[in-house]
């Protein structure tokens, strides 16, 4: 009976320690997934923007680390439903397609500049002022007011967005908003 009793309390640990950790797996491998996704999209979106730069970096690098750890937990907490839908054709196909778009920002082409839109928007902020006015459909005085309001007093038409947010100690995407989206008049 002593043998009986020992092998069913081993048996009950055995079980009580699976229990605890899907109850950890359970309670938070989704929340920890959820907000680690979040922090990694929303510096991803800064870091291709250009915006505050080295501490984004870095945060998105290290945080990136912990959302692929609370993926993996994820992962093995939702094992069974996963394998039920990697069966399924659909996701198949999509992690094909993914796996192909991926390969393709991988693959060395003959064009070495990467994404089109960063030396489009590098353009913009290195343009002078005066050749921005009539992109953004406004005269080169109403630019200069613009910059004006924005908090910039020595602009001069020959001054680009990237060397002017520099001598006012500002971000170059946050003056470009300013003379962009400048404040509506409080008639």
């Amino acid at each position: 009976m002593t043998n009986t009793t020992t092998a069913a309390t081993a048996s009950d640990r055995q079980l009580d320690s699976v229990s605890a950790s899907d109850t950890w797996l359970k309670k938070y491998s989704t929340p920890l997934t959820a907000t680690t996704a979040i922090v990694a999209c929303v510096t991803g979106v800064m870091m291709f923007f250009n915006l505050f730069k080295g501490d984004v970096k870095a945060m998105h690098e290290w945080l990136g680390m912990a959302f692929v750890v609370a993926a993996i937990l994820h992962l093995v907490r939702h094992r069974r439903p996963l394998t039920f839908m990697m069966k399924q054709g659909r996701t198949l196909v999509l992690l094909v397609v993914t796996l192909l778009i991926s390969a393709a920002f991988l693959y060395p082409g003959s064009e070495k500049q990467g994404n089109p839109i960063r030396p489009m928007i590098n353009a913009v902020l290195r343009a002078p002022v005066k050749d921005l006015a009539p992109v953004l459909k406004i005269s080169g005085d109403e630019m200069m007011a613009r910059l004006e309001d924005a908090g910039v007093k020595s602009a001069a038409p020959a001054d680009s967005i990237e060397q002017l947010a520099k001598s006012a100690g500002t971000e170059p995407f946050q003056l470009l908003n300013a003379v962009m989206n400048p404040p509506k008049d409080k008639d």
